[in-house]
């Protein structure tokens, strides 16, 4: 039977082109959109790890000689933070580097002595980062005050680091050297995807504050629930006053993350169009076809039901033609889109990818079926003599 569908197919081969080219570009497409789908919805279901809402981000320039003066830094900073919490909704003020939540910047570190090989992104806090980003420890503590005047370095990592560099490690206590500098693991936090809901989640480290306080360009602000925006205001006021200038700036982290999540939604949004528009196109050009096809072929209908064809092998032939004109299509747009996101590095998951490769058959199977109905429901009911006699 499918080969008879097959010589059919290749007997009226110019009246399919167009229709299969569809096919084909419609699968490559497909395939790559339900791909990028899959992977932004496995790593939205991922725990951010962090508190949005309610929190504020200042971008902060302090005087040079601040910075170089690590006695003369805390002491401002402790002022400025004495300020801010002098506001009753402020609850907790942290220092940072210009790695923070949907801000654009990272900084990794690595190393693979004494046995221990990692690779990780880091940020530079104060002990109250625990509060000011609402982190959920899994495991031990986070460093505290006290923690500053040992000689170890005292880390808090996220479980990612853990799975990926600690296997049949207890992390807590374990030892190794950090931006070279002898640390400690003091404690594990579920996670922290500051980059964001829409990229995987990747090992991250805390590092504490006066290791590197030269580095300190934003203060993480967490304020009581529902505390309306004119909160920027009474901020603005105190850092001004504190800072002696006005060399900073003042945003919600809930708009920051509207902001950041832009470049991922508006390309996800134009390539779902465009999908979509392609299936149009096809169930467009399905009915089309089916109907012109099916009023070519009365006379050869007509004498199949002469002969003892049924209207369900009438149905059957018109549906099998067209199914197996979109499964050659699928094999041929299957062998470029494996190639490409073989050799482009693309396939983070090979679930997702294989995921995305039977979804892309079912759906459009779907729609084959659906546009076909009808045309093979019309072509059954062909009266044999009506057909024969219009011939």
């Amino acid at each position: 039977m499918i080969l008879h569908y097959l010589k059919l197919l290749w007997k009226r081969r110019n009246r399919h082109t167009l229709l299969f080219i569809e096919f084909v570009f419609t699968f490559f497409v497909l395939i790559a959109v339900l791909h990028y789908t899959l992977d932004k919805i496995k790593y939205m279901n991922e725990p951010l790890g962090f508190e949005v809402n309610d929190r504020y981000v200042v971008d902060v320039q302090f005087e040079k000689n601040f910075t170089e003066d690590s006695t003369a830094f805390f002491s401002q900073l402790n002022q400025l933070k004495r300020g801010l919490k002098s506001v009753s909704p402020i609850k907790a003020v942290s220092v940072s580097n210009g790695v923070y939540p949907y801000g654009n910047s990272e900084w990794r570190t690595g190393s693979d002595t004494d046995g221990f090989s990692y690779n990780t992104s880091y940020a530079i806090n104060d002990e109250e980062a625990l509060e000011s980003y609402h982190l959920k420890l899994v495991k031990g503590r986070f460093y505290t005050k006290e923690d500053y005047v040992i000689r170890k370095m005292p880390l808090v990592v996220n479980q990612k680091f853990v799975d990926m560099y600690m296997k049949g490690k207890e992390p807590l206590g374990f030892e190794f050297s950090f931006n070279r500098e002898d640390a400690i693991i003091v404690g594990v936090i579920e996670a922290f995807k500051y980059n964001g809901e829409f990229r995987k989640e990747e090992p991250f480290a805390f590092s504490p504050a006066n290791y590197a306080w030269g580095n300190s360009s934003a203060l993480i602000i967490a304020v009581q629930s529902d505390t309306p925006a004119t909160i920027q205001k009474e901020i603005h006021t105190i850092l001004k006053r504190e800072l002696k200038h006005e060399n900073f700036s003042i945003t919600a982290l809930g708009d920051r993350k509207k902001s950041f999540n832009n470049r991922y939604w508006v390309p996800l949004i134009g390539m779902l169009s465009v999908t979509l528009f392609l299936i149009i196109n096809i169930a467009m050009g399905l009915f089309g076809t089916l109907r012109y096809a099916i009023n070519k072929r009365r006379s050869e209908i007509g004498l199949r039901k002469v002969l003892g064809a049924t209207s369900n092998n009438i149905r059957l032939q018109v549906v099998g033609e067209v199914v197996l004109l979109m499964m050659l299509a699928f094999m041929v747009a299957l062998i470029p889109t494996v190639q490409i996101f073989e050799f482009g590095n693309l396939i983070e998951d090979y679930t997702t990818f294989i995921t995305s490769i039977v979804l892309s058959l079912l759906l459009i199977l779907i729609l084959v079926l659906i546009c076909s109905i009808i045309p093979s429901h019309r072509a059954s009911k062909l009266m044999p003599a009506v057909a024969l006699h219009e011939e």
